[in-house]
């Protein structure tokens, strides 16, 4: 059987070294001509990859299979598929096709990476667990070295999931559904429906995590086969699941309280209940002890760049949230500020309505700093608003030094709703380099 893989970011190089491995035959193919035989000279992509630098009939009749990364648009190759029959899958589906244990799988639109992570902190205490997929390690690249009684903890995205066909969790759990990537799809219900994908699946004998305060989430459970567990920040009733009730976090099964854990969350900035409630849920019904969960808990640091502290200079403190690449992810991080607050906003288009951020902006963002590509549709939603103290700027650098001119502010919170691209290669350079600049203040 031959593959063509699509794309050599890290999860095609890891889909191309696996397939050569199982003694597959494997093309490749990225818009960048260099990197094939830059990967090779690195020894990070196997000399046994057949670098290919169009993609014509003649390829295409000796393809079997391609398997698409996730950064890549299908409507790239969708000619090639459609024209030649060529079946199309993504790289979490064909490591699963390998993968000898339990996979836990975790979507939504907003705080994935931070459930993956405190999952695993739970799960570790007494399972071997990989931790693999959109946090950053493809599953291709650690599927091989999986047991039968391990766990693997799968991040996965929209665009993982358009194209997977058997991948089968026995648990999976989303988060929060909002507007997102709307570049990439044509409207919210297709990309809702990619993140339903991860249901198809799935069968009686599996569960199935869900939101049952996000109506939209609520209502999937009518159309899944798995049984369904919810979680809820209110108290509910007939609910098999977890709720939250002040600092109590309680299990219900049967309309029985199975387990209550203590838990104050305030004292957590940046981690917000659902997470908590997922993880738990979750850590629970895999056998997890109380004592290993709440311990867990209490010893969890959020990833880099999610309400990140930096450093407080003066009487003003600055905070790093450039995950923060859509508006319900922007607007969930001003949740957690109270005083004064200068908010940075922009970047690169991701085709959202900015006219939801102004309609749901706190009262205490006393100053809003828009840069990038987006700076200009920002300013222009702010003031249709009749938000009038917005200020538009070039880059990240001049929105900072705007951002502390003396406001009043007590917090300056990059928190862009946008994605980085028009200045940054993501959101991690992004977030580096506001934190240098915060630095470079103080010196």
């Amino acid at each position: 059987m031959n593959y063509l893989v699509i794309g050599l970011g890290r999860s095609g190089i890891s889909a191309c070294n696996l397939l050569v491995k199982k003694e597959y035959k494997v093309f490749a193919y990225d818009d960048n001509k260099k990197i094939g035989e830059e990967l090779k000279n690195a020894k990070i992509l196997n000399e046994k990859v057949n670098f290919v630098f169009t993609l014509n009939k003649k390829l295409a009749k000796i393809i079997d299979c391609i398997v698409l990364s996730p950064g890549v648009p299908f409507k790239k190759i969708e000619h090639l598929a459609f024209k030649y029959n060529i079946e199309v899958i993504s790289e979490i589906e064909l490591a699963s096709m390998f993968c000898p244990c339990e996979i836990v799988a975790i979507t939504g639109t907003n705080g994935k990476t931070t459930t993956v992570n405190l999952l695993n902190q739970m799960l570790k205490t007494q399972k071997k667990t990989f931790l693999v997929g959109n946090i950053g390690t493809p599953f291709c690249e650690e599927v091989l070295k999986m047991g039968a009684d391990d766990i693997a903890i799968c991040e996965v995205s929209s665009f993982q999931l358009e194209h997977i066909k058997n991948f089968k969790p026995t648990i999976s759990a989303i988060l929060n559904l909002a507007p997102d990537h709307m570049d990439r799809y044509e409207n919210f219900q297709q990309y809702a429906q990619a993140k339903f994908n991860l249901f198809k699946n799935m069968s009686k004998q599996d569960v199935a995590v869900l939101n049952f305060d996000d109506i939209l989430i609520k209502s999937l459970s009518k159309t899944i086969f798995p049984k369904i567990l919810y979680f809820s920040k209110y108290k509910q009733e007939n609910f098999n699941g977890i709720f939250k009730n002040g600092n109590n976090w309680t299990i219900i099964m049967d309309n029985i309280t199975k387990e209550v854990f203590d838990f104050d969350l305030s004292k957590h900035k940046g981690l917000f209940a659902q997470n908590v409630m997922c993880a738990i849920l979750i850590a629970y019904y895999l056998g997890i002890s109380k004592e290993n969960i709440i311990t867990a808990l209490e010893n969890f640091s959020l990833p880099k760049h999610r309400i990140e502290f930096v450093d407080t200079i003066g009487k003003v403190s600055f905070y790093d949230d450039s995950k923060a690449t859509n508006i319900h992810s922007c607007l969930s991080a001003l949740c957690h500020f109270s005083e004064p607050l200068v908010l940075i906003l922009g970047g690169s288009d991701k085709k959202e309505d900015f006219s939801t951020l102004f309609m749901h902006l706190p009262k205490n963002v006393v100053k809003i700093v828009a840069y990038g590509k987006t700076a200009k549709k920002i300013y222009k939603n702010g003031i249709k608003s009749g938000f009038k103290t917005i200020v538009k700027t070039k880059g990240l650098q001049d929105a900072f030094d705007e951002a502390v001119k003396d406001s009043g502010a007590e917090v300056v919170l990059l928190s862009p709703a946008c994605a980085s691209f028009d200045e940054f290669n993501n959101y991690e350079e992004r977030g580096e380099f506001f934190k240098n600049l915060v630095k470079d203040l103080k010196r």
